[in-house]
C-alpha cells in the first residue's frame, strides 16, 4: 500500500479529483434514489405532493423534473469521473515506462550487461501493466468507497437503523475476506516470479 501512495503521490490533484467527482455523482445518485421513491409512493397514494423529503413537501411535477435533472448530471459526473480516470492511468503508464527506460538506458555498459536477457522487455510490458492495473484498482475502490459513503449517508437520513445493521454486515464481510486477498497477494507475487524466469 505504501509503493501505491508513493506512486500516486504525483498525481494527488487527478486523484483528488477523482475522489470529489465520484463523490458528488453518488451524491446525486442517491438523492435521484431518494427522490423518485417518494415520487412513486406519492403517485400511488393518489397524492400531489412527495415528502415530506428533507423537512419538506415538493409537488409532483417538481419532484419528476427534479429527479430528471439529477439524471442528467449524475450522467456528466459519470462521464468525467470515467475522463479522469483514464487520464490518470496513461500518466502513470507514461511516467513508469519512462523511467525504466531512462534507468536501463542511462545505466553503464557493466550494468546492462548484468542484467538478465529479456527483464527489460517485461518491465515494460508485464510489469507496467500489472501498475497501471493496480492504479485503476485503486481508483475504482476510491469511487466505490465514496459511493458507498454517500449511499450510507442517505440511509441514515431514510432509515438509520437499517443503515446500521448494512454497516455491520459489511465489516462482518471485510473480516472475512481478509485470509482471500492475503493469498491473492501470495500468488501475486509467484505469478511475477514466473514471468521473469519466462522472459529471460
Amino acid at each position: 500500500s505504501s509503493a501505491l501512495v508513493a506512486l500516486l503521490h504525483p498525481h494527488k490533484v487527478a486523484v483528488s479529483s477523482l475522489a470529489a467527482t465520484s463523490f458528488l455523482g453518488a451524491s446525486l445518485e442517491a438523492a435521484f434514489l431518494v427522490l423518485i421513491t417518494g415520487t412513486m409512493m406519492a403517485l400511488v397514494s393518489g397524492n400531489d405532493h412527495v415528502g415530506p423529503l428533507w423537512g419538506m413537501s415538493i409537488k409532483l411535477t417538481t419532484a419528476v423534473a427534479a429527479a430528471g435533472a439529477l439524471v442528467f448530471v449524475r450522467l456528466a459526473f459519470a462521464a468525467l469521473a470515467v475522463k479522469l480516470s483514464a487520464d490518470l492511468t496513461a500518466r502513470v503508464t507514461i511516467a513508469q515506462r519512462r523511467r525504466l527506460a531512462d534507468s536501463y538506458l542511462l545505466s553503464s555498459w557493466a550494468v546492462q550487461q548484468a542484467e538478465p536477457t529479456g527483464r527489460l522487455q517485461e518491465l515494460l510490458t508485464t510489469f507496467v501493466t500489472r501498475v497501471t492495473g493496480a492504479v485503476t484498482t485503486v481508483t475504482q475502490a476510491i469511487t466505490a468507497l465514496l459511493s458507498l459513503l454517500a449511499f450510507l449517508g442517505a440511509g441514515l437520513i431514510v432509515d438509520p437503523l437499517a443503515t446500521l445493521a448494512v454497516i455491520v454486515a459489511l465489516g462482518v464481510l471485510g473480516a472475512i475476506l481478509g485470509p482471500l486477498r492475503q493469498r491473492t497477494r501470495r500468488m501475486s507475487r509467484r505469478w511475477s516470479r514466473a514471468n521473469l524466469e519466462f522472459a529471460n
